[in-house]
């Protein structure tokens, strides 16, 4: 969604910052309450109503009644200014022969499998293993995304000044993607190893997930380098393959601990976890471009 409303809504100079840690840290110790009085199912109604907000949303700018024609202008004439001359014709060819779109996808799917496995059984990890009530882990489990979200903030601030430092925008994506997977890949592999320390595990997680946060300012953006015109069609690709693949994860992690769920167990999770981020972010450090394709 957000790549979506910036190749419509935002001009190239300007700055967005990610949200998506806001309400994944902010709500965790509110659900787990909540959770304890009511029920499970009292936790969802208020996500549903703040996602109907997008609604009010216009489709450009051009279409907002609101805005005044010099900022139209200013908007409509910073984003297409950059872009290739309109053929008419969407190059979903090209996108498949592109080494530097299927960089993002691999890296959108590693993402995804990472994430998913630590948003679905970190709880069940502190509850089982570190042996964490439900309130405090509530709590627990949300500082990590806390993390993610001021670090997603900090990263884009440091990849914003690279760039204006002259780095290109190809190894500035790959600096921070590399920090936004690789890091949180050592804190699952060294995690397994701390589970009679709850400040210890507790401390790598944040780390882990708070450099995660630079992946915004890796592949997350790099749509927008490729194709500013076709950033909306292609991270609706991307996203799609990465949800698919992101829901293996819980799969793997619960056939691995089902039957047994030992320590010895949840390291596999943590290092077949570790394992794709890495694979993920040495695809895209191969293959990755910042530099305009259609």
């Amino acid at each position: 969604m957000g790549i979506i409303l910036c190749d419509r809504h935002l001009p190239f100079q300007q700055i967005l910052a990610t949200g998506v840690g806001t309400p994944l840290g902010s709500e965790g110790k509110k659900s787990s309450s909540v959770c304890q009085v009511k029920g499970v199912d009292s936790i969802f109604p208020p996500f549903d109503q703040f996602c109907s907000l997008f609604w009010l949303v216009h489709e450009s700018p051009k279409s907002c009644k609101g805005i005044s024609q010099t900022e139209c202008k200013y908007i409509d004439d910073s984003i297409w200014e950059a872009q290739p001359e309109d053929t008419g014709r969407t190059p979903f060819l090209a996108f498949a022969r592109s080494r530097f779109f299927w960089a993002i996808m691999v890296a959108h799917a590693g993402q995804n499998y990472g994430y998913e496995t630590l948003m679905t059984m970190l709880p069940t990890y502190m509850d089982r293993i570190l042996g964490v009530d439900l309130k405090s882990n509530g709590v627990l489990s949300s500082l990590p995304y806390l993390a993610m979200w001021v670090m997603a903030i900090v990263f884009s601030i440091v990849a914003d000044r690279l760039i204006r430092r002259r780095l290109s925008i190809t190894t500035t994506r790959k600096i921070m993607n590399s920090l936004g997977q690789y890091g949180p890949a050592v804190a699952l592999i060294v995690v397994g190893y701390l589970q009679h320390s709850l400040v210890l595990t507790s401390a790598v997680f944040v780390l882990g997930l708070g450099l995660n946060g630079a992946i915004y300012s890796g592949f997350k953006i790099n749509h927008l380098d490729l194709s500013p015109r076709f950033a909306g069609l292609l991270i609706s690709i991307t996203n799609c393959v990465a949800n698919l693949v992101g829901l293996t994860a819980p799969m793997v992690a619960g056939h691995v601990i089902h039957l047994v769920p030992s320590i010895e167990n949840w390291r596999i999770v943590f290092h077949i976890a570790g394992g794709v981020y890495i694979f993920s972010a040495t695809f895209y450090n191969l293959c990755a471009s910042g530099k305009p394709q259609w």
